[in-house]
């Protein structure tokens, strides 16, 4: 295996969504830089992280992407979803496995013509100390990621309330990032 990897992850909440070592000899890329590529996303080894296991892999967009090249960790290439990178040192740090994200919601809201994605994080989750960033990925039955929700889930409430242009009735996969929390993913139906 080589010496160094390129880590992809979440601008916004630093979480590790896919990691590739690089051939020997190879010259590494600039240790942080925007991704200029799209990533593709798998359910994890680790049953600790909450994806439900129908849940399919899909492609993230690389605008919502960074690249960070550190050395080669097979526990982040085997489980890169149980990883986050600390923005402010560029250090990998493993995920807890006991704060949670509880759920994510879809509503349509008929006054703003807007879809409505609450993230909600679990209620025993006491940590309460900062604001977190938070990131919704909406992806269809074709597995492309149709809506992209930046927010944050303020240290005041445990919930994370964003909207995004309409979507029509249906189901749809949605992943939700809170930083320092595992990944969630699960099937959402939109109603009426």
């Amino acid at each position: 295996m080589s010496e160094t990897m390129t880590v992809y992850f979440a601008s916004r909440t630093g979480h590790v969504l896919g990691a590739a070592t690089r051939a020997a000899g190879m010259v590494p890329a600039t240790p942080r830089a925007a991704s200029v590529e799209e990533v593709l996303v798998q359910v994890p080894l680790a049953p600790a992280v909450s994806i439900d296991l129908d849940f399919p892999g899909f492609l993230v967009p690389a605008q919502e992407l960074s690249t960070l090249v550190l050395a080669t960790d097979l526990n982040l290439v085997l489980n890169p979803l149980g990883f986050q990178i600390l923005s402010q040192t560029d250090s990998v740090l493993p995920l807890d496995v006991t704060p949670k994200i509880a759920g994510v919601t879809l509503r349509s809201i008929p006054t703003t013509g807007t879809t409505e994605i609450t993230i909600g994080l679990d209620p025993s989750d006491v940590d309460r100390t900062q604001d977190r960033p938070a990131l919704a990925l909406i992806v269809d039955d074709k597995l492309t990621v149709l809506r992209i929700a930046p927010g944050v889930v303020p240290k005041t409430v445990p919930v994370a309330v964003m909207e995004v242009p309409p979507l029509p009735r249906g189901s749809y996969h949605v992943m939700a990032l809170v930083s320092g929390r595992l990944p969630f993913a699960a099937v959402v139906d939109l109603g009426p």
